[in-house]
């Protein structure tokens, strides 16, 4: 995939898990509802989160693939009488990707997100995170997103200096 100059957001941050934890985190469309719980709904994060906190255990549907998977995570939302649907998709052996969201979370941005998790040792790996929108650049705002976002991501800062000086 190509994209002109500007359509993408590339970062790398330290996570103080197994490959395969991170991994997992990422593909779990579930634990966010109580990993990345929001409780206020004043938060600037309401909108997108409070879905994932009113409906707690979503439905899968997964399709295999030669590649690995996609599956959409939906969950049912009683006040509204509506479904609130996710997609995803793993590529073997170590990436996810999934669908931005419309006008929904912090970021409220559309395009395309996924992370690529890279081991540095048994205990220890990388996650790239890969964001991008195909139709038009990202703003200058969605870059600091972006970039916020992910620098949540990472493990102790003692640690994560030490690491990027060896990467």
């Amino acid at each position: 995939l190509r994209l002109p100059a500007g359509h993408m957001h590339i970062s790398k941050t330290f996570e103080d898990c197994n490959w395969l934890q991170g991994l997992e985190g990422g593909i779990d469309s579930s634990h966010s509802s109580f990993a990345h719980r929001t409780f206020s709904n004043d938060a600037p994060s309401a909108g997108y989160y409070s879905y994932r906190n009113r409906s707690t255990a979503p439905r899968l549907e997964v399709m295999t693939t030669d590649w690995g998977y996609t599956y959409a995570s939906i969950r049912h939302l009683k006040e509204e009488n509506q479904d609130f649907v996710r997609c995803y998709q793993f590529v073997m052996p170590f990436q996810q990707q999934r669908a931005g969201f419309v006008g929904m979370g912090p970021r409220k941005t559309e395009g395309v997100h996924g992370h690529v998790w890279v081991p540095i040792d048994d205990h220890q790996c990388w996650a790239w995170s890969i964001n991008f929108r195909p139709e038009r650049p990202l703003t200058e705002q969605e870059r600091a997103d972006m970039t916020a976002t992910n620098a949540n991501r990472t493990g102790p800062p003692k640690r994560l200096s030490r690491l990027s000086r060896e990467a």
